[in-house]
């Protein structure tokens, strides 16, 4: 999911595949949520990379690792929401 999460390894990944004039254009963003519950569903649905990584561990083990997931993603909750800074990574080039 991150491998091309480098502006410097996206741009070489265009060049290579015969792109030309590529640009490559970090966007700060945030992720609003209503709550830490929306939150928490949103990565359950949206990211199902997470619960792969969790196939071979125990439902006790898979129970603890979503603890330790909603404890991280509280950090960003504030009384009105839950926000999440992120990055993204806008690129262009010419085939």
């Amino acid at each position: 999911m991150f491998a091309l999460g480098d502006p410097t390894v996206l741009e070489t990944t265009y060049r290579h595949a015969g792109f030309r004039e590529v640009a490559i254009e970090v966007v700060p963003v945030e992720r609003r949520f209503p709550s830490l519950a929306a939150a928490m569903q949103t990565c359950r649905d949206a990211l199902p990379e997470i619960s792969e990584l969790m196939v071979h561990a125990s439902e006790t083990e898979r129970a603890a690792a979503w603890l330790e997931i909603e404890a991280a993603l509280r950090t960003f909750e504030n009384a009105e929401e839950i926000v999440f800074p992120q990055t993204y990574l806008i690129a262009v080039g010419t085939k």
